[in-house]
């Protein structure tokens, strides 16, 4: 589960701003490291955080091309 937590834990911290519309300096990071979740997340059980974050590092990939 730490694992997973490594992955995921960040970007969801990043969910506040978001819903507040602002664009937080480290959400360039979060991509990134939502791509390790990617990868994991055939393995994992849980099914909503990990999806949730999932959804962030998406949507900081179009903010970043934006």
């Amino acid at each position: 589960m730490l694992r997973e937590e490594k992955f995921a834990l960040r970007p969801l911290g990043l969910l506040k701003a978001l819903g507040r519309g602002e664009t937080p300096s480290d959400l360039a990071e979060a991509a990134r490291m939502v791509q390790g979740l990617k990868n994991e997340i055939a393995q994992m059980e849980e099914d909503v955080f990990y999806p949730a974050a999932l959804l962030i590092g998406e949507y900081a990939a179009r903010v970043r091309k934006d």
